[in-house]
């Protein structure tokens, strides 16, 4: 059978009442090979939860026009993300991550809502460019963090973060506002290379570790 039969065989059989293709529950569990699900079209939305899976997942080159929504994930291994293309929001809410976080080469034309994160590994995120706003409350990180070259032309609000490893933040572009309040840092935390246009107000932090800022930029107003 190829491919497109087995589309066409979906369709036919497991569309519902309600007009969707519903696969959901399917068991690979004595199959020991990888599911590659790559290249899949759809004008429709893509729902996607209650997986379980014992192996690794690799998302890459992911292009979406709506929305997505992803809430109340547990990850124990290594979470690798590249190369997404976003035009609608990002909702992110509830994760519980084990091991490390790599997040790169990201376009988001919408906004991006992150909140209730407890991270154990490190997080790296580079290359992410961002034309909506940014809002991120109620994280707790573990292992280091590291962000680099992001570009953001919309407003940024981070609020109740606990952070005990390191902080790297360089190459930093913000065009909107920059709000922080309500930060716990036990590590060291080094910010070099921000451009700033809007207004950063910082406001209720502690941290325990050094900070060590360098060449910024800032044409708005800082206030601390």
């Amino acid at each position: 059978m190829k491919k497109q039969e087995l589309v066409e065989l979906l369709k036919e059989k497991f569309t519902t009442e309600s007009g969707n293709i519903d696969i959901s529950g399917l068991d690979f569990g004595n199959f020991d090979g990888y599911v590659i699900l790559s290249g899949i079209k759809s004008r429709g939305g893509i729902c996607q939860s209650h997986h379980s899976n014992e192996g690794h997942i690799y998302q890459s080159h992911h292009s979406n026009k709506g929305s997505i929504t992803q809430s109340y994930h547990s990850n124990e291994c290594g979470i690798s993300q590249q190369c997404h293309s976003n035009k609608g929001h990002i909702d992110q809410s509830k994760h519980s991550n084990k091991g490390g976080i790599l997040q790169s080469i990201h376009s988001n034309e919408g906004d991006v809502n992150q909140f209730n994160h407890l991270n154990r590994g490190n997080i790296d995120q580079s290359y992410h460019s961002n034309e909506g706003k940014i809002y991120q409350s109620e994280h707790s990180n573990k292992g280091n963090i590291s962000q680099q070259c992001h570009s953001n032309e919309g407003d940024i609000y981070q609020s109740e973060q606990s952070n005990k490893g390191r902080i790297l933040q360089s190459h930093h572009s913000n065009k909107g506002d920059v709000v922080q309040y309500g930060h716990s840092n036990k590590g060291f935390i080094g910010q070099s290379h921000h451009s700033n246009e809007g207004d950063i107000s910082q406001f209720n932090h502690s941290n325990n570790g050094h900070i060590v800022q360098s060449e910024h930029s800032n044409k708005g107003g800082v206030i601390n």
